[in-house]
């Protein structure tokens, strides 16, 4: 694998994790479940989970969603 593989790509969402009370993710298009105990994020060609205890989207404005909460787990879905 050549270094340059593993750089953002232009237009790949990003997570940023925070200890295992908050995420930050970049190019989400959509929240499309909502919950106390998981979120379903749209993010192009995948979908992320979140799972986890009083989460909630703190907010979402030009592509990011901010999630506080207790964070259990991040699941990739095709």
């Amino acid at each position: 694998m050549k270094w340059k593989e593993l750089l953002p790509q232009p237009g790949a969402a990003s997570l940023e994790l925070y200890g295992n009370r908050r995420v930050i993710v970049s190019d989400c298009r959509s929240v499309d479940e909502y919950g106390e105990n998981s979120l379903l994020l749209d993010l192009g060609d995948i979908r992320a989970r979140i799972s986890g205890r009083g989460l909630t989207v703190a907010s979402f404005a030009f592509g990011q969603a901010d999630v506080t909460g207790e964070i259990v787990s991040v699941e990739f879905l095709n």
